[in-house]
This record gives C-alpha cells, structure tokens and sequence, in this order.
C-alpha cells in the first residue's frame, strides 16, 4: 500500500513538472508468489486456533482532548477464534488447498508465542501425514482512540495495529514461521467528541475489519496471490512518442512499439529516449517478457539518471527492482501452480 500512494505521489511531481511531456498511470494485476512452496499440489490444510486471548488493555490506548492516556479495555474473548476463521476462509477462498478445516484446542492446550511442540506435530504427523498444518500463536489488536481539539471541531481517531503470528508445517520440512502486522484507521469530525464520535463505526464493526484485513495480509504468505501495482506510460511532444499512446489507446500494442523503438535508438534527446524505454519496459511486461522489459528498464533508469530527471529516475529504480522480483517470482510460480 505504502508503494502504491508513493509512485501516485511521483505521478503527480511528473505532471507538475513537465508541460511538454505526460505520464498515463496504469494499475496491473500481477501475481505474487506465497512465501512457502508445498512438495504437492492441492495439499489438505488445517488452521490451528493456538493463540490465547490477548490482554488488549495492556497496550491499548485512550487519549482525551487534554492528551491524558488512559487504558482501553474492550472483549478480546473471541478475537483468536475470530481470526482464525477468517484465516481459514481467506485460504479457502484461494481454491490452493484441497480441503481445509479448523481445530479449536481446549485452552490449556494452548502454547501461544512458544510455538507448537514439534512432539505433538509429530504425533499429528502420525495420522495426517500429508496435511500442511497452520497454527495461528499469537494475534495481537493494539487499538488507540483519541480526541483532537481543532478550530471549533472536534476530531476524533480510532486505530488498530494488528499484529499475528502464524506456524507453518509442510510434511518433510522444517516449520516455517511469518509475522504479519497491519494497522487500520477511522476518523470523523463534529461539534463535540460525543458527536464526532457517533459519526464513526462501532468499535466491533472496526475491530472485524481491522482482523479481517490483517488475515488477508496473512492469508497471502501462504498462497500466490494478486497485488495491484502501478505502472506508467510517458508521452512526449515528440509526434512519434503521442502516435505510439494512440496506437496504445486503440490497443494495437505492437505498433505502439514499434514506435517507441524507433524514438529509443534514433532520437537525441535523452530524457525522450529514457521515456521511451520505460515505456518499451511496460509492452514487455505486459507479454510476460520479463528480462526484455529489465533491460528496458534498467536503461530508462541510467538515461532519466543522465538527463537529471530526479522524479523519473525514482520511479525507474523502483520499476527495476519490481522487475527483478518479477523475473525470480515466475520461476518459483511455475513450481507453486506444479508447472
């Protein structure tokens, strides 16, 4: 999320800077790979609630007009159930998994943070020996209301950083164990607290949202998933550089370029031969040709570092890491579709 508003906010320098020359965002869908590969396809899942309940007061937070803290205490009872469900909907949802259900260990069985003892996996491993087993040890909502005096308002905030902690254990591999944190926020204005305050969701309503959005970011390191990026396609005052986004338009991609092509090797203006680059590194990625468009992109970054163009060459730099991930994303892909 945080690439995202900040290659927005880079767009936004580009337009303000050149009157000349644009930039068109454009958003892909790209996969992303999970963090773990199975030695099967389609293993049978099972999503182990082995989390206690958290002591939210402990680290929770309400601040008045005056900037006194309090403690915030609110139900946590069903907070690692709740989560765990999810969980377990987010990777059902996924269709990565050939079944998928989930236990709910009586309290005192419960080992938390320690982990789950590789004994008593092994002893799962006895009569589930192919399952890939997920156990959800710590879930921790951190929440944080507070009041801000304004000029004849009042602003009221409610944020929740969310953090969990989730084992991960593949038949024939060593337990693998990812930390996930996510923080969601609500703000309302009125003439009181009392008034802004009724302008914001229930602090439940919240609350599911922010575990619900937390095991998405969780449910993403355990299958490939989609993220959204942000691409860009520059246009110059060059006529070459505005037929070849026509073409674009019209998607005749190929013609497009062939134009951009023709701008990189033959113009002599550098920071047209850097957009046209970028602009080629796009048309590759988008054939899935992801060492062609590196190339492009790693040239566009040297020409935009050239022509001074600080905006672009913070965006080309962030575009040749995105493609290296890219390229070494797509052979771990192939053996996670078992391709």
């Amino acid at each position: 999320m945080k690439k995202i508003v900040r290659l927005f906010s880079i767009c936004c320098v580009l337009c303000a800077c050149y009157s000349c020359s644009s930039v068109i965002p454009l958003q892909l869908d790209i996969v992303r790979p999970a963090r773990v590969s199975y030695q099967m396809s389609y293993p049978p899942l099972a999503v182990l609630c082995n989390a206690p309940v958290p002591d939210v007061s402990e680290y929770s937070r309400y601040i008045d007009a005056n900037g006194k803290q309090y403690r915030m205490d609110f139900a946590g009872d069903s907070i690692p159930g709740f989560f765990t469900m999810s969980l377990a909907s987010r990777l059902y949802e996924s269709a990565y998994f050939d079944s998928i259900w989930t236990l709910f260990p009586d309290s005192t069985a419960i080992t938390g943070l320690e982990g789950l003892p590789l004994s008593e996996v092994a002893l799962w491993r006895e009569d589930n020996p192919d399952v890939v087993l997920l156990a959800v040890d710590d879930i921790r909502p951190a929440a944080r209301f507070n009041i801000d005096p304004l000029d004849g308002v009042f602003g009221v905030g409610l944020e929740i950083a969310s953090s969990a902690t989730v084992q991960c254990f593949m038949p024939g591999a060593s337990p693998v164990t990812e930390t996930v944190v996510d923080t969601a926020v609500w703000y309302a204005y009125g003439s009181s607290p009392e008034a802004a305050r009724v302008q914001l969701p229930a602090f439940e309503i919240c609350l599911e949202e922010a575990l619900s959005s937390l095991s998405a970011l969780a449910a993403e390191r355990f299958v490939p998933h989609v993220q959204q990026v942000e691409r860009y396609i520059f246009i110059t005052a060059h006529p070459a550089m505005g037929d070849a986004y026509k073409y674009w338009k019209n998607e005749q991609y190929t013609e497009a370029s062939y134009l951009w092509e023709y701008v990189y090797e033959k113009a002599k203006n550098v920071g047209r031969r850097a957009r046209a680059a970028a602009d080629l590194a796009l048309y590759y990625e988008l054939r899935d040709d992801y060492a062609t468009a590196l190339t492009y992109a790693r040239a566009a970054h040297a020409l935009f570092i050239e022509n001074s163009d600080m905006a672009e060459v913070e965006y080309a730099a962030y575009y040749v890491a995105d493609l290296e991930a890219r390229l070494a994303d797509a052979l771990l892909l192939d053996t996670q579709w078992g391709e």
